[in-house]
């Protein structure tokens, strides 16, 4: 049995396991002794003393074996070194990972949804939302854009806090001023957020589903900045099939060929979305690729032999001094 199972099973565990082998031999001898009875006075039949009457210390009589016994098993408890194993709190290096979203109008399409149902923002939020719990240790935080980025949430390990902030995201209305989509202002936003900082791994996960038309900042050279600041870039290119069901689906499809140069620039990967099974799997994957080494499970030990220890001693010197005082056997 393992040790989490003992654990489990007992509340402690034992260290020296081994010695527990002991203890189904120390029960046979005791029951063979037990049965053995020696006479104390050799006579040709116990039927002479049939009638004679049978005192406390003739019912004691084995009570020091059967204390014995149990010191025995006691110690032989104490001998495998009971343990209570209490888990050190470690604080895991995980990654810092900022999400950076399209807001832009035709996010709003509901092509990626086989029902019609939900838009492709609401899958992306989704699919985004499952990815943030799985990814525990990790600081993750959000960033939006269409015609200008913003940091709806700075990277936290405060995962519920970024949920609160993810879930209201709205698409921008289509006759919006606002509505463009800014692919390299928001990438940039997300590396300065990132730069400085020490983790063993710096991500951004970039979802679009239109192509730059604000230019304010290129993708090309956000992915400069990206690249210098040792951000990796993945890149995910959302719908664009020119299938679209909702009220700004567009009869075109969409060139994702800057995501692709942003993702390869910076070591990323670049993904293309069709639907909202394809978005979940890419998300399955990119988990995947950006998983550090956990260090072992580092646990502080409790020794818990001592109760056994005494016990053991307090049953064999009771033994031993009942055999020696009111239990004495004369010969």
């Amino acid at each position: 049995m393992s040790r989490n199972a003992q654990e489990e099973l007992l509340g402690f565990s034992f260290a020296d396991g081994w010695f527990l082998l002991l203890v189904p031999l120390l029960l046979l001898l005791w029951l063979l002794i037990a049965r053995r009875r020696l006479p104390a006075l050799g006579v040709a039949s116990v039927a002479l003393f049939s009638d004679l009457p049978s005192g406390w210390r003739v019912r004691l009589a084995q009570l020091p074996l059967h204390l014995s016994a149990l010191a025995l098993l006691a110690l032989s408890l104490a001998i495998a070194r009971p343990q209570k194993l209490d888990r050190i709190p470690v604080e895991s290096e995980g990654i810092d990972i900022l999400l950076v979203l399209d807001l832009s109008s035709t996010m709003a399409e509901r092509d990626m949804d086989a029902g019609g149902e939900r838009s492709r923002l609401e899958i992306a939020k989704a699919v985004a939302r499952d990815f943030v719990q799985r990814r525990d240790g990790d600081r993750i935080g959000l960033v939006s854009f269409a015609l200008f980025p913003d940091l709806v949430c700075p990277a936290t390990l405060d995962h519920q806090a970024l949920d609160r902030f993810l879930r209201p995201l709205k698409h921008k209305a289509q006759r919006s001023p606002e509505n463009r989509t800014g692919i390299g202002a928001g990438l940039a936003l997300a590396v300065r957020q990132l730069e400085e900082s020490e983790s063993p791994g710096k991500v951004v996960i970039l979802l679009t589903d239109g192509m730059e038309n604000v230019n304010a900042i290129t993708p090309e050279d956000a992915a400069k900045l990206a690249k210098k600041a040792g951000v990796r870039v993945y890149t995910i290119g959302a719908g664009g099939q020119g299938a679209g069901q909702g009220l700004f689906s567009l009869a075109r499809s969409t060139d994702f060929s800057v995501l692709r140069e942003i993702a390869e620039a910076t070591k990323g990967q670049f993904f293309e979305a069709g639907d909202a099974e394809a978005l979940g799997r890419i998300f399955d994957e990119i988990d995947q690729l950006e998983r550090v080494e956990l260090l072992d499970r580092l646990y502080r030990a409790e020794e818990r032999f001592l109760p056994f220890l005494l016990s053991g001693a307090g049953l064999l010197f009771l033994a031993l001094l009942l055999r020696a005082t009111v239990l004495l056997a004369w010969p």
